[in-house]
């Protein structure tokens, strides 16, 4: 290695990726590869050949430094001055390593490890098909090392004499029967798990087969082993009971309780939980007297989870919740343990850490809820499961849809871009639900028992309303009855006088002739 040349810069070095594709030593390259359409080659050489021009170097160069090239590996994955991404390098890098290696030069890249050296630095073979994974998450590079470190064991073989073997797919099923039964007599059980699972067995299929693809292009299937199927369906978390809350109370200090009730009066998730900082609430609280509080605190508040620039929901909290911040906050500029007080600013976190300096963290609401459940020998209630329990009992009690999802920070879509509300209203309509969901001195099963009696009262007022509607029909009809009676006998009246008249003229008539013959008969006579 030390007869090797180093080349230093010479800032001339402008191949195009043209002349670069018909090189003859990635020609070459390119020939082994089994994906060698026109798309990868142009692709590659881009690749290649912008590691070269940050080197400045050519490829002839680079091929003929060998090992020494590797300090200048690392010293481009590490160079943030550079446009592209350090993914991007990371990527360029393991195709500089892939063209080395099919060259037969041993370089080896420096990788970052941690408490356990994991990677075959001396098996180019390994090496290459980690390189496959690049991307992949440490925990799913430990898992492929894991599992091909165990079939060479159990083959007492490296990497490459596995590849270097003659080999057909009857050989590989074979090996892999005597692998699992091999694998079943050395396991080692870990908690709760007494032998290997089926999805544990699965991983290994897919992994070995896998590395027999990259280096044989061999296709395989394994009936002995069937793909478990995997239950999805996510499970259903119940509410929490006034009860449950009242145990969880019972033994909580003022900051626990103060969490225990933002976390059951708000549904507030851990990060925007957390995020409330007293400039925010402070028109609302009063450490001097916190009994005297608001009955409910609503402003606008950032969701953290998102950062959306129109991710705002109106977050809410209770009358409780106030009172043990200001209990708090009291203590907390009262604070004799440490000698001194806190001065309490706009910024100053309120779901803060329980010791000094009270500062911010995610993890808080969840700590505080295993270590109260632990006092209390019961399963770990998380906050997501306040989080459901906030949004059911709105749902129960009949609050509608567009404002529990502006509580919950839910995207609310062309709706929520259409509506407008203000502070008043969301405040207004929280209050209305607030004694049924949320109110610990009422129980549960009393407000069913009530809910039962206004159903058997609004049943009631029904079969009321629908027998006066009945009557009220009936006296209608009536009614009409006698108005068209009172029309017919005025007309009948007016009937009557008129024949009346008539009869009137008609005997004028007869008395007027019966005189006048009368007369005449007594001039004749």
């Amino acid at each position: 290695m030390n007869n090797v040349t180093f080349y230093e810069p010479r800032g001339d070095y402008n191949s195009s990726n043209k002349e670069l594709i018909n090189n003859p030593i990635l020609v070459d390259f390119y020939k082994s590869k089994k994906n060698n359409s026109t798309s990868y080659v142009k692709n590659f050489a881009s690749i290649i050949n912008h590691y070269l021009k940050w080197r400045q170097i050519t490829i002839e160069e680079l091929i003929e430094l060998g090992i020494n090239e590797s300090p200048f590996l690392t010293q481009f994955i590490n160079d943030n001055s550079l446009d592209s991404k350090k993914r991007t390098r990371e990527t360029i890098v393991s195709s500089v390593r892939q063209l080395m290696r099919f060259h037969k030069i041993p370089i080896v890249a420096e990788r970052k490890r941690k408490d356990k050296i994991w990677y075959y630095d001396e098996d180019d073979t390994m090496n290459d098909f980690l390189d496959l994974h690049i991307h992949s998450s440490d925990s799913t590079k430990k898992k492929i090392n894991r599992a091909i470190k165990d079939y060479c064991e159990f083959r007492e073989k490296t990497p490459t004499e596995l590849i270097e073997e003659q080999i057909d797919v009857k050989i590989i099923k074979k090996h892999l029967r005597g692998f699992f039964k091999w694998k079943k007599e050395n396991f080692r059980a870990t908690k709760g798990q007494e032998e290997i699972s089926n999805q544990y067995i699965w991983q290994i299929i897919l992994i070995i087969k896998r590395f027999y693809e990259e280096f044989f292009e061999l296709h395989f299937v394994f009936k002995e082993y069937e793909k478990p199927t995997i239950d999805r369906t996510p499970k259903r978390q119940e509410t929490i009971t006034k009860d449950e809350m009242r145990e969880l109370l019972a033994i909580a200090d003022v900051r626990d309780s103060m969490i225990l009730y933002g976390l059951w009066e708000s549904g507030l998730s851990p990060v925007d939980l957390t995020s409330i900082t007293y400039g925010k609430i402070k028109q609302f609280l009063n450490i001097g007297n916190p009994e005297d509080v608001p009955e409910c605190a609503a402003f606008w508040h950032q969701r953290q989870k998102t950062k959306r620039k129109n991710s705002r929901f109106v977050c809410v909290l209770g009358k409780q919740t106030l009172k043990y911040v200001s209990m708090w906050l009291q203590l907390r500029t009262k604070n004799a343990r440490y000698g001194y007080f806190e001065k309490i600013t706009d910024d100053s976190i309120i779901f803060s850490t329980k010791s000094m300096p009270f500062k911010r963290s995610k993890h808080v609401p969840m700590n505080c809820l295993y270590n109260i459940c632990k006092q209390l020998d019961t399963d770990t209630i998380t906050p997501g499961r306040f989080r459901n329990n906030f949004n059911t009992r709105l749902t129960e009690a009949g609050l509608d849809y567009l404002i529990r999802e502006m509580f919950m920070g839910h995207s609310l879509g062309i709706a929520g871009h259409y509506t407008h509300l203000q502070l008043d209203f969301y405040i207004k309509e929280y209050l209305k639900h607030y004694p049924r969901c949320f109110d610990l001195t009422i129980e549960d099963e009393k407000y069913k028992e009530l809910e039962e009696e206004n159903l058997q009262i609004k049943d009631a007022i029904r079969d009321i309303g629908s027998v006066l509607e009945g009557l009220i029909f009936e006296v209608g009809i009536l009614s009409t009855g006698v108005q068209e009676a009172d029309e017919w006998s005025g007309e009948s009246n007016e009937a009557l006088i008129k024949l009346k008249e008539e009869q009137n003229r008609n005997l004028q008539k007869v008395l007027e002739t019966t005189k006048n013959k009368i007369d005449k008969l007594k001039r004749m006579g």
